[in-house]
């Protein structure tokens, strides 16, 4: 990631981000339906998202910051579950910690 400081204590940061699949199953229960299936042969094993990152560390400790992780490769192999071409996934989050 590469990280750079502008003033009054605000911060931005972008990069790459990799994800590694760890597990791929699903279950259903409830309303008489007891199933499992593993799709692990219907996901991607590997993920890349570019990570940008807007923040501010103030005096007394504080650090406020929101993300947004783009996904840029699909998250599902091409099979009869996917839809549209694109299955990319994305998500923003905001974070808030004490620097000490």
């Amino acid at each position: 990631m590469a990280k750079g400081y502008l003033a009054g204590g605000f911060h931005v940061f972008t990069g790459p981000q990799f994800g590694f699949l760890m597990n791929a199953k699903t279950k259903v229960k409830g309303w008489g339906i007891d199933a499992s299936e593993d799709l692990s042969p219907e996901v991607n094993s590997f993920t890349l998202d570019l990570v940008m990152e807007l923040g501010c560390q103030f005096p007394v400790g504080l650090l406020l910051s929101a993300n947004y992780n783009l996904g840029l490769l699909n998250v599902w192999e091409k099979s009869d579950l996917v839809l549209e071409p694109k299955n990319r996934h994305s998500n923003f989050q905001i974070n808030v910690g004490w620097r000490f």
